[in-house]
């Protein structure tokens, strides 16, 4: 069973395309899951809706202002995906608020 269950996993990856987009408001995170079979003309699943709430003040206007309680959001929702499979090995990308980069200026005589 457990070779089947491998086997399923690496035909869905072929077989189909997924997608993730992560959302960060004031009251939640949220990740949604999509997949589309790679014939064409295919519709859009749904494979995953998650969501984890957040504790008032953590996010203000878009700027992250706890930042450990939204990366520990963060690390909760992917959590809830499944341990194995397609969904597991996902890659992401999200936009950020300029509150949650950082930037300095280094001289390039320290860098080398």
């Amino acid at each position: 069973m457990g070779t089947q269950t491998l086997l399923r996993g690496s035909v869905l990856t072929v077989t189909r395309r997924f997608a993730a987009g992560i959302d960060i408001t004031e009251g939640a995170v949220r990740l949604a899951v999509v997949s589309k079979r790679l014939q064409a003309n295919r519709p859009v699943c749904v494979e995953r809706l998650e969501e984890v709430l957040l504790e008032p003040g953590v996010v203000i206007g878009g700027d992250f202002i706890d930042r450990m309680a939204v990366s520990a959001a963060l690390r909760e929702v992917f959590s809830r995906l499944p341990a194995r499979g397609a969904l597991r090995s996902l890659r992401c990308a999200m936009a950020l608020p300029a509150s949650a980069t950082l930037t300095t200026r280094v001289p390039l005589a320290r860098l080398t």
